[in-house]
């Protein structure tokens, strides 16, 4: 896996085998960001409209046993999350779908939030 860092937004943004155009150091904005706006399954948004964050409540569990290095715990957290979604990929969902979630589980690791909350 590689990063690259986005001319638009400068954020960067995760790459796998699957997704070349990712992996240049700085890559093109007219696609690259586009990307990245897939948001969460209706699901998770009924429990957002609750107050629950899923991915906020496992990374807290993740702190908890990691205080220490809370940043390190969050990364890896949503490092494995990704790497779930790369392994089932095609099983679920289309495949597309399953890098897409892949993708935005990386861009968290890096950046510590999803990337369609770059721009608030």
């Amino acid at each position: 896996m590689t990063f690259g860092k986005c001319s638009t937004c400068g954020i960067h943004h995760p790459s796998h085998h699957s997704y070349a155009h990712f992996a240049n150091p700085v890559m093109e904005s007219d696609s690259t960001c586009e990307a990245f706006k897939t948001s969460h399954d209706d699901h998770y948004k009924a429990l957002e409209a609750r107050g629950i964050v899923v991915i906020e409540e496992m990374e807290a569990v993740m702190v908890m046993f990691f205080p220490e290095c809370q940043e390190r715990a969050k990364m890896a957290l949503c490092m494995a999350i990704a790497k779930k979604y790369e392994l089932r990929s095609g099983t679920k969902d289309r495949i597309e779908k399953e890098f897409d979630k892949m993708r935005n589980y990386e861009f968290r690791s890096l950046n510590g939030r999803w990337p369609w909350d770059v721009a608030k």
